[in-house]
Parts: C-alpha cells; structure tokens; sequence
C-alpha cells in the first residue's frame, strides 16, 4: 500500500513538473513574440519620429536672416508673414529638447513677425496683409502650444506679450463678417470669416468659408473677452449653414458658390457634395463651440464610415483623367492635418485606421531631403513650406 502511495505521488510530481515546464516555455514563447511586436513598434516609432524631424529641419533650413520663412512660389505669399505663422504653428508641438535647440530660430521667427503686428494689428508683412485672418489664428495658436511647454525657457521669452495677443484676439472678434461690415444677419456669411479680414468698415465678402472660419474659432476658443463670446456665438448660426443632412461638411454657405469644391448632388447647384476636409474642419468648430455629442454624431459618423486613400473622401466621383490638376488630389496634405487634428476625437478604431493611413501616405511621399511636395497646385501644395508644413502637423498630432 505504501509502495503504490509512493509510486502515486511520484507520478503526481512529475505531472506537476511537466505543466510547470509547459507554463514556462508558453511564458518564453509570448515574451519573445511581445518582444519581438515591441521591437517592431519601436521601429515604427524611431521612423515617424525621424520623418517629423528631416520635414521641421528643412523647413528651418528655409528660415532667412531676417528671421521670416518665405514661399518662392506665391507672389502673394512671398512677403513671408502667413509662411511664418504657419511654420511656427508646425513646429509648436514638438518636444522641448527640440525647441531648445532651435529657440534663435524661434527668437528671430516672433520678431520678424511683430514688424507687421505694430504696424497692422494683426499678422501681415510691414507692406501690408498676407492672408491675415489665417495668419494671426495659426500664430495665437502657435504661442498657445510653446507656452505649454515646461518653464523657463530662454526662447520662450519671445512670445507674444499680452498686449500683442489681446491685439490680435481683438482684430480676429472684427473681422468676423457681420453688421460692422454691413453684413446682415439674415445672410449666410454672417458670423463667418473671409480671406479679406482686414478690410474693416461697409464691403461685399467674396464668400466666408469653413476653412479659415474653424481656424479662427481655433485660436478664440479660450479667450474669455464679451467680444469672442459674441464671436463664438455668431459662428455657431453660421456653422448651421454649411452643414448638409448626411452629416457632412461643404465649403461655404453660399450652396451655389463655386468654391463648394466636391461639386454638387443636383443640377441647380442648391445641394453642395460634403467632403472631408470640410468636414474635419467642420467637426473641429463644434468642439471648440461646445457642441453636445449628440449634436456631433452624424458629423463623426460621416468622417468614420470613411478611410482616406490619397484621395479626399468626398472627391471619389470626380473625374482621374485630371487628378493631377483638380481638386481630386489638390487637398492631401491639408486633409492629412485637418483628419490628424480631429483622429484624437473619434472612435478607437477609427483612430487606428486613419493613423495607419496618414502616416503610410506621408512616410510614403517625402522627398530624400526630408520635405513634400504635392504635384497638384490647386491648394498650393506644390509649395514644399506650406506641404511641409501641413504633414509636420499631421505626424506631431497622430504621435508615434
């Protein structure tokens, strides 16, 4: 009897021993293969974050000794205030070392700009404007992010000086088109922006568009002042206008307007195709203007039920034969930005999906000396510092 006890426990042990092994070798097993999911990840990591850094360093190569950063493409935008203003607000999300090591640019970048801010009241050259309402949002903007960041720092100290930012809250609350302008509530420009903010007093706007209005409702988000609770209030009447029943977004209100870039549903031009860009744009004015989540839904709906292919979603059913010359591939880089900025707000997966995309598209089509490109120049694209510039923010906002 006790022969057999023993011979049992014996058994017993070595069973033991022989699932403890097994528990063992699957632990090795799934520490390798997390180690190796891990070294991939890191790989993934250290080539994002290498791409953001080639396209920051080139658009710092492009910084001139005056401390602006030019196009030498765009008459218009040769002057080098709204490039400035863009560039600083792609470099604003990166990481402090980084910063550190350029704050003379930084330094330079600020002071080449308050020339046009103490002339104008707002961001434009000594000359005169250079797309002002983009421009002094993309900078408030910009200053916003690099006060974020741990202090002191010794470029940090030229930031904008509060009389400089209530300057420029100021003159973004007065170049919202409204009865200052002659612009009547019943109109659907009201509480919207143009590209001809600086003009003050009686005018005939050219059309306000989603674009430039979510920038500047952007950069007055947090100001607490009566005038951009006024403004932020004007915006949402106005936003109602260029929002279609599918939940998504077209340009301007003005349904007829050819700016309206996805085209239309119908002959008579009243039913304005949505499209992405508009939409992302869209999406970002209702969370700045507190929009309650149901009231986002259909908006978050349209942008998810959507991968973005190196085409605009929306711009699908436009002709390819001249893709290279229309608006089918004329808003890349800036769909990559505006799409990156709202990812963070949708769902998990969507996240995923659209991170995937962005970054495959951009690690895909960055040029050997680290900058973009677009072949089509119907957004200006075809600029290396406004391309450039678009990507840098999408890959900072998406992160590694």
């Amino acid at each position: 009897m006790e022969g057999r006890k023993r011979i049992a426990m014996i058994l017993l042990a070595r069973s033991k021993i022989r699932f403890f092994l097994v528990l063992v070798t699957l632990f090795v097993i799934q520490a390798r293969r997390e180690r190796v999911v891990f070294g991939q990840g890191s790989d993934q990591q250290r080539q994002i974050h290498r791409s953001i850094r080639q396209g920051l360093d080139y658009l710092f190569s492009q910084q001139e000794k005056e401390g602006g950063f030019r196009s030498s493409y765009y008459g218009n935008l040769k002057g080098g205030a709204g490039v400035t203003a863009l560039v600083l607000f792609a470099i604003s999300g990166s990481d402090t070392k980084y910063l550190d090591a350029h704050g003379e640019s930084i330094r330079q970048a600020f002071g080449f700009l308050r020339k046009g801010i103490r002339k104008h009241g707002f961001v434009a050259n000594p000359s005169g404007p250079d797309y002002a309402v983009y421009s002094t949002a993309l900078l408030l903007l910009a200053d916003s992010n690099l006060r974020r960041h741990p202090t002191p720092r010794a470029w940090q100290g030229s930031l904008l000086e509060n009389d400089e930012r209530l300057a420029l809250q100021k003159f973004l609350c007065q170049a919202q088109l409204g009865e200052v302008h002659q612009i009547k509530a019943a109109t659907a420009d009201y509480g919207g922006w143009d590209l001809s903010g600086w003009m003050l007093g009686p005018r005939v706007s050219r059309g306000t568009n989603v674009s430039v209005t979510s920038f500047a409702v952007w950069a007055l988000a947090e100001d607490q002042s009566e005038a951009a609770k006024i403004a932020r209030s004007r915006s949402r009447k106005w936003l109602s206008g260029v929002q279609n029943p599918d939940g998504g977004f077209h340009f301007h209100p003005v349904k007829n307007h050819v700016g309206n870039k996805a085209g239309w549903s119908d002959n008579l031009h009243h039913q304005p195709i949505s499209y992405g860009t508009a939409t992302c744009d869209g999406l970002r004015m209702m969370r700045k203007l507190n929009y309650r989540k149901d009231d986002m839904k259909t908006a978050r709906q349209w942008i998810e039920s959507r991968r973005f292919r190196g085409v605009v979603p929306g711009f699908e059913t436009l002709p390819s034969a001249d893709a290279d010359y229309s608006w089918k591939k004329g808003l890349r880089f800036y769909h990559c930005m505006s799409l990156a900025i709202e990812s963070r707000f949708l769902s998990l997966e969507f996240q995923k999906e659209a991170k995937m995309d962005i970054q495959n598209f951009l690690l895909q089509n960055q040029k050997r000396d680290g900058f973009w490109s677009n072949k089509n120049a119907r957004m200006r694209e075809d600029d290396p510092m406004i391309a450039t510039s678009f990507a840098c923010i999408a890959l900072t906002y998406l992160g590694p």
